[in-house]
This record gives C-alpha cells, sequence and structure tokens, in this order.
C-alpha cells in the first residue's frame, strides 16, 4: 500500500484532524491525495522505525489513537505499520463513505 492512492471520507479527515493535522490540504479527491496518508505516517512515526506507538502520540490524543489500534492492529502488537494505519482509515471509510459514494 505504500504510496498508495488513498480517498478520503468526513470520518478519516475528523480523525486526521483529531490527531492534531492540517487536512486542509486533503480533499475527498484521490488523485490529491496519493501519498497523504503516508506524509502524515511519517509525521505521527517520531523514531522513524516504521511504526506508530502510543509513545509517539501526544497524550490528548491517546483517544483517536487507541480507536485506530482497535480497527487497525491486525497482529495485536500495539503498532501500526503504515500498511496497517491505512487499513484502519480505509475500515472507517466504508463505515462512513465520502458525499456522492
Amino acid at each position: 500500500m505504500k504510496g498508495a492512492t488513498m480517498q478520503y471520507s468526513f470520518y478519516s479527515l475528523a480523525v486526521l484532524a483529531a490527531l492534531g493535522f492540517s487536512t486542509g490540504h486533503l480533499s475527498a479527491a484521490p488523485e490529491q491525495n496519493e501519498s497523504a496518508s503516508e506524509s502524515i505516517f511519517q509525521q505521527l512515526d517520531k523514531n522513524s522505525d516504521g511504526t506508530l506507538t502510543a509513545e509517539e502520540v501526544p497524550q490528548e490524543k491517546m483517544r483517536f489513537f487507541d480507536h485506530l489500534i482497535r480497527t487497525g492492529d491486525h497482529n495485536k502488537d500495539g503498532k501500526l505499520t503504515i500498511e496497517e494505519f491505512e487499513a484502519s482509515l480505509k475500515q472507517e471509510d466504508r463505515k462512513f463513505p465520502a458525499a456522492g459514494d
């Protein structure tokens, strides 16, 4: 999934905004979001080890990170890889599709 095009629903944009990211440059247009999720992942991955852990997320954002862990941590190691991160966002997008989907 690395570099995969991703279409964001309102829900995903809300989660990303809650994690503290400006979503002004993101839209529901897939061509404008080609590597947005990867960029956001890299910003969160403070130690650049390719995984997101609770230690890398500010305390006030833990509720949202915990939700991403519950929905995306497929191997149950308490970390999110870029693939798990994107899968979690896509899973939520299926629950809350973008307008017109």
